[in-house]
């Protein structure tokens, strides 16, 4: 997150250069303007954790180092005497746009769970099921939809309404934080915090005694619960109408409702601003299954709750993934799944093409909600699909290299394995299929020269980078490791009479499409150009399938 002009944090590269924030896996650097009188007696903390600060006397401003970080919201927080600032910084996938983020999670949680599940059923799966309800809703009618959501009727208020009512009597809790004030006026003073005052240059009389010393204080916070839900409802909304935007600028079939969906957006953006509650609440991503008594007893955040329920009425289907309660610190196994997910996708398009029947999909099942596609289960085959004709068996199992590498670095969240296609045709020698999602890249060229860090004079005459600059991803490749262990896989898959078992494998990664060996290639694996890769992954299943 860009900060302010008036915030005394700002972020720069090793040249010196501003830029808008950190970036995944790199550390930069993060000036603090405060007076130089004032440096003994700043405190800089990432989340909770103190930033060391440098000090140097040629510089124009206090500076620290922002660590190598993973994709994820953030905060700083600085205090000097009686300056506080909260900054919430949000830290983007290096290789991805925030629209990548949104779509994967979009495809997660609406449209691959439908199209897979229509797919299985033209395959002769899901014998039963009325899915129906999954077709989407025609424009007038999601426009109708939204609107009543943001305008409200006369029975019911929308969020035009409702955000002026949170916004006057807004919900609070009190949080503890450390001020550092005079020795003599603290008080409640922390006594954990003794060691770090008696080391503050400067800051012991003669006489032994302290000068300053660090007070345990509270203030008032709008970061809860019920205020989280209020801005997840609020981005859902914005989100859906963005959307809907999006639909009505590719078929330009409704000029009338473009018109009064562009004056709702800006209604709707104007109470959002004058709700500036919503600008204190860090990125929401909450679960409304917690039901407090705020949200019970007071009116407005009632309808709130009412509100965000309908706008995620639960599907007839939908996928297990409890990392997309926190999709942007989840973003790489969300983005591997997703990747997984396509190719299953596409497998079912094929197999339906040629009339291939479905016998069995244990990684689709049934619990008191409705149909829900769960995480892969080691050794189990997720999906059986017969040929009638010519009784060729293909099976979709998760697939795991020797090593066993399933978590990213920094202690990240488990990685969703790879997948194997096992194509089975009677008298013949078994084939597989290998799919290998990896958001872990390496940079192609590491010699590029570093340029000198610039003076502080020059610093200031040097050009932000562009928020919306475009991502470059010519330079990265998959990583070596992951490209050894598909190579040792394919050699290790070698059958008596010299042939091999996996006669293709692909690794799915945000670069661009490479050829690595006869048998290897890597795929551009990107929501924003998920046709190319439907295209890719189709044209190899159906040469193998046909």
């Amino acid at each position: 997150m860009e900060s302010s002009p008036s915030s005394r944090i700002s972020f720069f590269v090793e040249t010196g250069a501003p830029i808008h924030g950190p970036v995944e896996g790199r550390k930069c650097g993060v000036a603090i303007a405060i007076r130089r009188e004032l440096w003994p007696l700043i405190s800089l903390k990432l989340d909770t954790e103190p930033l060391p600060l440098q000090l140097e006397h040629d510089s124009m401003c206090a500076r620290a180092e922002w660590p190598a970080s993973r994709p994820g919201h953030y905060e700083l927080v600085l205090a000097c005497g009686d300056i506080h600032e909260r900054l919430n910084v949000k830290v983007l996938p290096q290789y991805f746009r925030e629209s990548d983020l949104l779509a994967i999670v979009q495809d997660l949680e609406e449209r691959m769970p439908k199209l897979i599940s229509s797919q299985l059923q033209e395959c002769g799966g899901l014998v039963g099921e009325n899915l129906v309800k999954d077709q989407e809703p025609t424009i007038e009618q999601e426009f109708v939809r939204l609107r009543r959501a943001v305008a409200g009727t006369k029975e019911k208020l929308g969020v035009l309404q409702l955000l002026p009512m949170i916004q006057r009597e807004c919900y609070q809790v009190l949080v503890p934080r450390h001020e550092l004030r005079k020795a003599n006026q603290a008080r409640k003073p922390d006594i954990s915090k003794l060691p770090m005052a008696i080391a503050m240059p400067g800051n012991i009389f003669p006489s032994g005694a302290l000068k300053q010393m660090y007070d345990m204080t509270v203030e008032r916070s709008f970061e809860t619960h019920e205020n989280r839900l209020v801005k997840a409802y609020v981005q859902a909304l914005q989100s859906q109408m963005s959307r809907l935007q999006g639909r009505l600028e590719a078929e330009a079939t409704a000029p009338a409702i473009a018109r009064e969906l562009e004056t709702l957006l800006n209604e709707f953006r104007l109470a959002c601003t004058r709700a500036s509650f919503l600008r204190e609440v860090r990125q929401p991503f909450v679960s409304a299954g917690r039901i407090t008594m705020v949200l019970l007893k007071n009116p407005a955040y009632r309808a709130i709750l009412e509100g965000y329920l309908a706008l995620y009425k639960q599907s007839p289907i939908r996928l297990e993934e409890p990392a997309l309660a926190a999709p942007l610190s989840n973003f790489p196994r969300l983005y591997q799944r997703w990747a997984n997910l396509v190719v299953i996708s596409v497998l079912l398009q094929v197999c339906a093409e040629l009339d291939y029947k479905c016998v069995g999909h244990s990684w689709i099942t049934r619990d008191n909600s409705g149909l829900v596609i769960p995480p892969m289960i080691e050794g189990e085959a997720g999906l059986r699909l017969v040929c009638p004709i010519t009784e060729r068996v293909v099976c979709v199992v998760p697939w795991k290299t020797d090593s066993g590498r399933a978590t990213p670095q920094n202690n990240g969240p488990e990685l969703p394995p790879a997948l194997a296609i096992a194509i089975y045709t009677p008298e013949r020698t078994p084939v597989v299929l290998l799919y290998d999602a990896k958001y872990q890249v390496v940079e192609e060229d590491n010699n590029k020269p570093v340029a000198k860090k610039a003076n502080s004079k020059t610093n200031t005459k040097l050009k932000a980078i562009k928020k919306d600059a475009p991502v470059v991803i010519s330079g990265i490749a998959p990583m070596k490791e992951d490209i050894d262990e598909l190579l040792h896989g394919i050699d290790r898959s070698k059958t008596p009479d010299g042939g091999r078992e996996i006669q293709y494998a692909a690794i799915l990664y945000p670069g661009q499409r490479k050829q690595i060996t006869a048998e290897l290639e890597a795929l551009s694996a990107r929501p924003s150009d998920r046709e190319s890769l439907e295209q890719s992954i189709y044209d190899v299943l159906r040469l193998f399938l046909a």
